[in-house]
């Protein structure tokens, strides 16, 4: 889609419309939402996902509240891709600890 068309929603919020298809019941054109933030001084846009698949705007403000927070904190990820990191490392250290517990199956008919 080389010629998108980003409509503001709300400072933060953009959207922009699937050409064919439709969601609604007033059956308009499906939305696709980001949210545009700055982390260390870069700006970032970083995909929420499509209205019909239950991202709202008001989810979009609650997300980019979330964010803004933890950027004025300091306190949790300061943006998706931050958030999505701390959880693949809490994933793959499980998983690590998991395989560590596992006792080998060797000889076990001995």
């Amino acid at each position: 889609m080389a010629n998108e068309t980003w409509i503001k929603a709300e400072r933060g919020i953009r959207y922009r419309e699937h050409p064919t298809r439709k969601h609604g019941v007033p059956r308009r054109p499906d939305r696709y939402f980001v949210i545009r933030i700055a982390v260390d001084a870069v700006m970032r846009q970083e995909a929420l996902g499509w209205e019909s698949e239950g991202i709202t705007l008001e989810k979009a403000r609650l997300e980019l509240a979330k964010l803004r927070e933890a950027k004025r904190t300091g306190k949790g990820p300061r943006s998706l891709t931050e958030r999505r990191e701390i959880v693949d490392g809490k994933r793959r250290a499980e998983k690590a600890a998991r395989r560590a517990e596992e006792v080998p199956r060797r000889n076990h008919l001995i």
